[in-house]
């Protein structure tokens, strides 16, 4: 478990940000929802805000927007990521058998037998 508060805080999660709380790989989890959203969204997560700012709302636990644009199977995997609560975030390999997934591998699988 850390306990520093570092990296880039568009991507921090809440127990980061938040001194008096340790935090494990859960904080990946976090990282990685803001890292998908940003890859299919082309913006940072809470777009049009300062750092600062950000570094507020994110240590009140809100996660950022996520557009209705998005896939379905796109909007559950990256809320499942950005639950406020750590304990909430599904592991890495339960991630790994969520439909977007395997949706995007078999897309990915598809693009390259062309």
């Amino acid at each position: 478990m850390l306990k520093s508060c570092e990296g880039s805080v568009y991507w921090m999660a809440p127990e980061v940000v938040n001194p008096k709380r340790t935090y494990g790989t859960a904080a990946d989890i976090w990282s990685l929802g803001c890292t998908v959203l940003e890859m299919l969204t082309r913006q940072l997560p809470y777009p049009n805000l300062e750092w600062a700012q950000t570094l507020f709302k994110i240590g009140r636990g809100e996660s950022p927007a996520i557009p209705k644009y998005l896939s379905k199977e796109a909007r559950d995997f990256i809320s499942q990521c950005l639950r406020p609560n750590p304990d909430d975030r599904p592991s890495a390999s339960k991630l790994l058998d969520h439909p977007f997934m395997n949706r995007s591998v078999r897309s990915i699988m598809s693009i390259m037998a062309s």
